[in-house]
This record gives C-alpha cells, sequence and structure tokens, in this order.
C-alpha cells in the first residue's frame, strides 16, 4: 500500500510538472486574458497575429515576448452559455459573438469614453454594425468583422438551361418568373423535380431571406422602440404565404421531402455547397464567408450576386460578430489592446484574404487583395457588389432589450416552419409568434425593476412617435431604437436628423 501510494504521489507530481511547464500564464510573468472563441485552426492564426502585433508596437515583456499572453476559451458553445457564465462572475476577459443582450444586462464594459482614444470609434467602421456593438450613444465593443446575406448565383447553372444569371437588383415579379422559367426549363415534364431555383429557406439564411422580404414591406419584427413584437401584421403573413406558395406552387424551393430526397442522392458530400456546385441548387443565400469553403473546391463554379428582390426597398441583412472586454475582468487594459489589434494591418489583412467577412476597417475593402484576389479571378467582380450590400443596404437585425435575439429568432422562425410544413395558416403562425415573443418581453418587465423603468420611458416614446405621425409631421430620427425602422423612416422622408429639445430630455 505504502508503495502503491508513493506511486501515485509520483505520477501526480510528473503531472502538476507538465501542466506548469505547459501552460503560459504559469511559464511567463505577464498578464493572461482569455477570449471566448472557437479554436478552429483560423482562430488560432488570429491569436498568432496578435502576440506578433504585440511585439512590433512594442509591447514588450521583460523576456522579449509579448507583454500580453492571449489564450482561447473554449469552454462556451453559446451566447446562451457564454451569459450564463458573466452572470456566474467567471467569463472570460473578452466576449466575442452577437452580444447586445449581453450589455443590456450590465456585463460588459462600456468603453466609450476611451474608444476614439484607442482609434475604435463607431465611424471607423460600417454604420450597419452599429447597433451590434453601440446603444443610444454608448459603446461596448468593436466589431471583429460585418458580413451581409445574399443570394450567391452559380452562373454556369443558369447557362446549362439556356438562361442568363438573373440581375443583381430585382423585384419580386422577376424573381418570380424568372423562377418559374428556370424551373420549367430544368425539370423535364413527367419527372421528380431534381433542381430548384434555390435551396429551402428553413434555415438562418433563410431567415434573413424572409426579414428582408417583410422589410420591403415596411415591416419590423419590432415596433420603433422595441418595445412590442409587430409580427402580428398582415404584412408578415403575406410574407409567409408568399414562400408557402413559391414552395408548393410553383416549386422554386423545395419541399422538406424534396429536401430530403436531394441531399441523400448524388456527391457523398451532400451538405449545401457541393448541391449548389453542381446546380442542384441555382442559387444560396450566405455571406461572403462562403467562400472559405468554395475554394477548398478543385473545380469552382462562375458565380455572380443578386441582392433579395424587392418591389420599394431594397435590403439585406447584416450580421456584426463583436467582440467586447467582461466588466468584471481583472485585465481590463490588456483586454482592450485586443480590441486596438482589430483595428490593425495584419487583422484586417487576415480578414481580407481569408474571405472570412468583411474586415473590420472599410478602407481594406478598396484594395485590389479584397477587389480582386489574385489567386480567385473567378470571384473577381463579386466583391463589388459584396460591398454595395456591406455599405449602403445592410441593416442589422434589431436587438430589443426586453428580449433576448435567441427567444426572437426561435418563436419568428417557428412560424416560417409551421407554414411551411402545412401545420398553421399564414396568419395563425404570424399571430403566435407575435404572442410568445411579446409574453417573453413582458416576463422580462415583471422581473427586472430597472428595465421596466426602461420599457415605461420608451412605451411613452412610442406614444410620441405614433402622435408625431398621425399630425404629419417628422419623428427626429433619435427616437427611433430599430435599426430598420431607422433606416425606412429615412427612406420614406418621415424622419429628421435634427435634435429637439424633447429629444434631449428623452436621452
Amino acid at each position: 500500500m505504502k508503495q502503491l501510494f508513493l506511486g501515485l504521489l509520483l505520477v501526480f507530481a510528473v503531472a502538476t510538472g507538465m501542466t506548469y511547464l505547459s501552460e503560459p500564464d504559469l511559464q511567463r510573468k505577464v498578464p493572461v486574458i482569455y477570449i471566448t472563441w472557437d479554436p478552429s485552426p483560423d482562430r488560432i492564426r488570429q491569436l498568432n497575429l496578435f502576440h506578433r502585433w504585440l511585439l512590433r508596437t512594442g509591447r514588450v515583456a521583460p523576456d522579449g515576448g509579448p507583454a500580453v499572453e492571449l489564450r482561447i476559451d473554449a469552454s462556451t458553445d453559446s451566447a446562451y452559455e457564454r451569459m450564463v457564465q458573466a452572470v456566474s462572475g467567471v467569463a472570460g476577459d473578452l466576449v466575442t459573438g452577437t452580444i447586445p443582450f449581453m450589455w443590456r444586462s450590465g456585463m460588459l464594459e462600456d468603453i466609450t469614453d476611451i474608444a476614439r482614444e484607442k482609434g475604435l470609434s463607431p465611424d471607423r467602421t460600417y454604420e450597419g454594425a452599429h447597433p451590434d456593438f453601440e446603444s443610444d450613444g454608448r459603446q461596448y465593443g468593436f466589431i471583429t468583422m460585418m458580413y451581409s446575406v445574399n443570394l450567391w448565383v452559380n452562373v454556369e447553372t443558369f447557362r446549362r438551361y439556356g438562361m442568363e444569371p438573373p440581375p443583381r437588383r430585382w423585384d419580386i415579379e422577376t424573381f418570380e418568373q424568372t423562377g418559374k422559367e428556370f424551373v420549367r426549363r430544368a425539370n423535364p415534364p413527367g419527372e421528380r423535380q431534381k433542381v430548384f431555383f434555390m435551396n429551402s429557406v428553413q434555415n438562418n439564411n433563410g431567415d434573413r431571406f424572409v426579414r428582408s422580404m417583410h422589410r420591403d414591406l415596411g415591416l419590423s419584427d419590432f415596433n420603433e422602440t422595441l418595445t412590442r413584437c409587430t409580427l402580428d401584421d398582415e404584412r408578415f403573413a403575406l410574407v409567409l404565404e408568399r414562400i408557402h406558395r413559391w414552395t408548393y406552387e410553383d416549386h422554386l424551393m423545395p419541399t422538406a421531402a424534396d429536401e430530403a430526397s436531394v441531399h441523400t442522392e448524388g456527391s457523398f458530400d451532400s451538405s449545401m455547397l457541393p448541391l449548389f456546385a453542381r446546380g442542384t441548387y441555382a442559387m444560396i443565400p450566405a455571406g461572403r464567408h462562403f467562400l472559405i469553403r468554395l475554394r477548398e473546391f478543385e473545380t469552382r463554379p462562375e458565380l455572380s450576386l443578386s441582392f433579395f428582390p424587392a418591389d420599394e426597398f431594397t435590403n439585406a441583412v447584416s450580421i456584426a460578430r463583436t467582440a467586447a472586454i467582461y466588466r468584471q475582468s481583472r485585465h481590463k487594459d490588456e483586454a482592450m489592446l485586443f480590441l486596438q489589434f482589430l483595428t490593425s494591418p495584419e487583422y484586417n489583412n487576415f480578414i481580407v484574404e481569408g474571405a472570412d467577412g468583411l474586415p473590420p476597417l472599410p478602407e481594406y475593402t478598396r484594395k485590389e487583395a479584397f477587389l480582386r484576389p489574385p489567386e480567385h479571378p473567378n470571384e473577381w467582380g463579386l466583391h463589388e457588389a459584396l460591398l454595395e450590400a456591406g455599405t449602403t443596404l445592410a441593416i442589422a437585425r434589431p436587438h430589443s432589450p426586453f428580449v433576448p435575439l435567441n427567444p426572437t429568432l426561435h418563436f419568428k422562425n417557428m412560424a416560417r416552419d409551421k407554414v411551411l410544413e402545412n401545420l398553421a395558416s399564414p396568419r395563425d403562425a404570424a399571430r403566435e409568434a407575435a404572442e410568445r415573443i411579446n409574453a417573453e418581453i413582458n416576463r422580462t418587465i415583471q422581473e427586472s425593476p430597472r428595465l421596466r423603468k426602461l420599457y415605461h420611458e420608451w412605451t411613452a416614446l412610442q406614444d410620441k412617435i405614433e402622435r408625431t405621425r398621425a399630425e404629419g409631421r417628422k419623428v427626429p430620427l433619435e427616437w427611433i431604437k430599430d435599426p430598420f425602422h431607422r433606416a425606412h423612416y429615412l427612406h420614406k422622408g418621415w424622419a429628421t436628423e435634427e435634435r429637439t429639445a424633447i429629444s434631449a430630455a428623452l436621452r
């Protein structure tokens, strides 16, 4: 027994020594900061770039190495888990992802007063990304990248059936008529349909397609002040009705049974991208990072890009990945260095060359490396369209302080799926989605006195907006909290950017 005890003690001692040697924060006398990232090869390269940037900019420790050690915390797989960690006081120093609800909950450091000094002011990046890291004039982080979702077109598929690819901008009727003609030409009569105009909208990017259509009709998920879900509106029902018709009557998109069939035959890799590359789907909605995998293909199709169809208000849905500092971090100054790194040539060129969305600083999108990547001539012409979408059409998703984004998306997508699975009528599904989201809002204001106070302030502001509109007067833009409504009000000429005494009092 004594020998067994001594043997175990020796094993533990060796393990402790190996741990000491393998842990940077134990080996080196420098601050160690943690970032909530997935441990992918790209993230490892970005981590190494950060350390090299520290050395290049003179942030060096006495031993000659970087003055800060950045490590990846891969223990969280979702925004919900990150929020649980933050509430528990054990989050990483840097939090990444889509994080507006976290700053509303007081979990993130407000960097407004120092951001401009550190080169991180919002005007350095895309206006469409602002709602993902700032609110009411306060800033809580900076973007690591931004992308907008558009329709990627396989030009070779269209030409195979004697058609030219669709234009960059098109209206709903053109989309529908082009789709019908494509489906007619691509599928022999009397046989099971195997080729579709585009893939199903029952996925994340399908949500963005649906969102762009109800935005075109002037509808957002919420009212102007984010205090009530408005999806029980007839316009959302009309969009659900339309995608049902495109699926079951016009066959522009596959039903669930169609999709199961095309995903189980043919290539050993039946994921979306190979199906698009070989022509099963003529178009798919995606962001620029779609190119990362496509570049791995030995044979790459000729591509073009079309914006989502719209009759009155062409728009794209933007998503910004954000990095922010955890408010309880013990290394806020060191974490701020990482936010500054996001504006460096090293980081921006990495995003440009890797095709992982648009780089944080727009000036890098005007360079030849972005517009005409030398190793990818089949992409020339695409990046200008991506830039146009990202800088002129992209509008962020609304982030209400009274309900997290995930439940909102869940109930909204549930309405879409119920309609496409013939489980509910468009109007019943739309009404149920709004009721569920508004129930979440009610729960929030009952449980949080701080948010209840804000809710009453913003509902009073909503009343002012509605009265101002009813009187035929322009609404001060700063009253409007929903990013879509801000853009749409300006488009319609319903808003003024001039500050008024009453709007200053409401801030």
